[in-house]
């Protein structure tokens, strides 16, 4: 998941400067396709319900698109690594807020001097001040190596939404879950629901597919919308670069279906509480190390040391906000 946005920031997708919508296409083929491979196992041994299609992966899917979007057009405004970077905080911090605020999880009390008190939002502080850190050290380096706070700022702006759509997408996920089991009448009981429910939430069969069908729906909106905007304006359609983008967008696709794959396989095993993060953290620093050693992004040697001591401290600050959840 971690290096799925390197082939945004691919020269030669930089010089054709796709429209977002148009790039993200590319991922959405992929995201698609490999959604309904998920079936072909349970289709092979002849098990039954096959598909059990479900609209929360539709609301999934609304999530992840925007995400998507955003993540593609800050890349070239503000690298890869500090994209993912604030991204990740700014998603650990919503997601950690849904889990406690709206999905009614309980936090940890610790006992300090006799009181009992709550260490989460001091390490939700700590998490801005460390993103606030990698901000400071990179200066906002253009791609032409010249400072434009302007672009830096835009850069910033979309990157925090990735975060926000990205608690969003994993938020429908765990609401969808709890408010379809209360509908069929099994709720803190997965065993007694009915096969079709539990197909329809099977993270390795059909809601794969459901997240496909979702994700390839909202992108014909956003494009619609595109063409759309562009028919009104009198202007010509965004092209779509086949030459450009087949290689680099077909890439970030497949990287982020299996980097899906393996990030809902650590959730089902170890629990969104803790793998979520993990999984956070995990994509800042591979994300962090493409930034730095293969597109250098960071200034100079001062700044980037400054930037990997940021990065530890905010996914220090991640891991330990993920162990508050009681």
């Amino acid at each position: 998941m971690g290096a799925y946005p390197v082939p945004i920031k691919a020269p030669r997708v930089l010089k054709a400067s796709p429209h977002p919508v148009v790039f993200q296409c590319y991922k959405t083929f992929w995201v698609f396709l490999t959604g309904w491979l998920f079936l072909l196992p349970r289709w092979w041994q002849q098990e039954s319900p096959v598909f059990c299609p479900t609209w929360w992966g539709v609301v999934s899917a609304l999530g992840w698109i925007p995400s998507g979007v955003c993540a593609i057009a800050a890349v070239p405004r503000l690298g890869v690594g500090m994209t993912v970077a604030v991204s990740s905080s700014c998603g650990s911090i919503l997601t950690f807020l849904v889990f406690w605020l709206v999905l009614g999880e309980s936090m940890k009390e610790h006992s300090l001097g006799g009181h009992m008190m709550y260490f989460a939002p001091v390490y939700l502080a700590c998490i801005v001040l460390g993103m606030v850190g990698m901000v400071l050290a990179t200066g906002f380096k253009s791609q032409g190596g010249e400072t434009r706070r302007s672009k830096g700022m835009v850069g910033l702006l979309l990157a925090m939404s990735v975060g926000v759509f990205s608690a969003i997408q994993f938020g429908a996920v765990n609401l969808g879950k709890q408010s379809a089991q209360q509908s069929a009448g099994c709720a803190g009981d997965m065993s007694s629901c009915p096969p079709e429910f539990v197909e329809a939430f099977n993270n390795f069969g059909s809601w794969m597919a459901s997240f496909g069908l979702g994700a390839l729906l909202v992108t014909a909106i956003f494009l619609l919308g595109v063409t759309a905007d562009a028919a009104l304006r009198r202007k010509p359609l965004p092209a779509p670069h086949w030459k450009a983008l087949a290689g680099p967008g077909s890439m970030a696709g497949l990287l982020w279906a299996l980097g899906n794959f393996f990030q809902t396989a650590a959730v089902v095993r170890g629990g969104s509480a803790v793998m979520l993060p993990a999984n956070q953290a995990i994509q800042l620093v591979t994300s962090g190390a493409f930034g730095l050693l293969y597109y250098h992004e960071v200034p100079n040697l001062r700044r980037a040391v400054f930037w990997t001591a940021a990065a530890l401290w905010t996914l220090g600050s991640i891991l330990l906000l993920s162990q508050e959840k009681s």
